[in-house]
Order: C-alpha cells, then sequence, then structure tokens
C-alpha cells in the first residue's frame, strides 16, 4: 500500500475514515510538503499548504488541519486546498497534542525551565478554537514527560 510509493513520511493524520495526511520531506530543496493518501482507493495526491513544516491535528468541527509554520514558527490553520488560513498561536506557547471534538478544543503540551531544579518542566493547558484564547492549565507541570489519554463516555 504505502510502501510502494517509497516516500519517507512522519506520522499520519486521519481526516476521514478512508483519508489521512502526512508530510514528505524533500532532501533536495529541505521542504515539506503536504499529501492526501485514500486508503480505499489506494491513491495519494500532494495537497497545496505551503509552509507546513508538520501537520498536527485534524479539526473536524471546521475541516482543518492545524499546522506549524515553517518561516513564522507559529501554529496555524488550513483547509486542504491551502485556503482559509488562520493563525492560532506562537510555537513558543505550547505544541497541539488532542483535539476534542465534542468541545472544538485542543490540548496543548507545554514546556517550561524550572531553574530550581534545572528541568524542563511540561504542563497540559486548553485552548478553545472559538474563543480562540488558551484557558489554562489542565494538568500541573511535572519533572517528567506528559502524557494524556482521553476517555470519551
Amino acid at each position: 500500500m504505502i510502501d510502494k510509493y517509497k516516500y519517507g513520511w512522519d506520522d499520519a493524520i486521519p481526516i476521514s475514515d478512508d483519508e489521512v495526511v502526512f508530510i514528505k520531506s524533500d532532501c533536495q530543496t529541505c521542504e515539506n510538503q503536504v499529501w492526501l493518501y485514500n486508503l480505499e482507493k489506494d491513491a495519494m495526491r500532494a495537497l497545496p499548504i505551503r509552509y507546513c513544516k508538520y501537520p498536527m491535528i485534524w479539526r473536524s468541527a471546521t475541516q482543518q488541519l492545524v499546522c506549524l509554520d515553517a518561516v513564522k514558527d507559529e501554529y496555524f490553520l488550513t483547509d486542504l486546498d491551502g485556503k482559509n488560513i488562520e493563525y492560532l498561536f506562537h510555537a513558543n506557547k505550547g505544541a497541539p497534542m488532542l483535539y476534542i471534538a465534542e468541545t472544538d478544543q485542543v490540548l496543548i503540551r507545554v514546556v517550561a525551565l524550572d531553574w530550581s531544579q534545572m528541568a524542563e518542566v511540561f504542563s497540559v493547558q486548553l485552548y478553545d478554537f472559538k474563543q480562540k484564547k488558551i484557558l489554562g492549565k489542565i494538568i500541573d507541570p511535572a519533572a517528567s514527560n506528559t502524557a494524556v489519554l482521553y476517555f470519551k463516555e
């Protein structure tokens, strides 16, 4: 299936039951290309999304991909046509981890330096797409990596 294309690709982001998007890096131009792969048809095509260093999550409420802008170092939303771009927040504020479709929010992982321990500490905060802001910490910093599991009741 995907192996026959011989592309080096990172994490695939599911956008439907039979489609995923992923990045293919071009070693000659040092640019990333976002690709759409249809599992049912075993076909893929390049998407006209520019400056997407990493696709992070799929926002199903608006049918948009959250990407990290390679130039501005900011996260942005874009549709699959590379249009309807909306910048969210700078990468130093955190990295999107998990989209919660029921509330149209995303958990973001924030890294900070604890000067007393000279160690990185991680916290998880909640970003609300409708309010366009980070609502606050939901998991306090700990001196280890943060893993989050979300269980839908």
